[in-house]
Parts: structure tokens; sequence; C-alpha cells
């Protein structure tokens, strides 16, 4: 279904909510869900500006993504997955 381009920028605000024209999507919650989880992957990033991405073409579907360190076995070199 995809996201129109206008809708980008409330994505991440707190409280902020995209109105579908398309009655069958759930559109119930109260817009913190991806506020919420941006502000985690910023965290666990040492609050870098890696942050969740979004890939979205209205009319055919949206993705969404992120970064997050990962280290094994206690190195000090780490590598994002």
């Amino acid at each position: 279904m995809g996201i129109k381009p206008e809708n980008m920028g409330v994505l991440f605000k707190a409280f902020g909510k995209v109105k579908q024209e398309d009655s069958s999507v759930n559109s119930q919650g109260i817009g913190l869900g991806l506020s919420i989880s941006n502000d985690l992957v910023s965290f666990m990033n040492n609050n870098s500006n890696e942050t969740i991405f979004v890939e979205s073409e209205y009319g055919k579907g949206t993705t969404f993504g992120f970064r997050i360190p990962y280290c094994e076995g206690g190195s000090i070199l780490c590598s994002s997955i």
C-alpha cells in the first residue's frame, strides 16, 4: 500500500499517525510505536544518527529497517547488523 511522501515526516513523531484511505487497514493505536522504536535504536547506537530508516512507494509498499551494534565475545570491535 505504501505511504504518501507528504506523510513521511509524521512517522517517527510521538503521537503521529498517518490517516489511511483503505478502510481494511487497522488504524488503532496512539502513534507511539515508531517513535519509541526509533528512540531505542538511537540509544543502542550510543545516540548516534543511526535510527530507523524507511523506504516507501505509495501504492506499492513500505520497508522499515535499522542497524544495531553487534559484539561477539566481549570484543571491543563491533559491527552493525
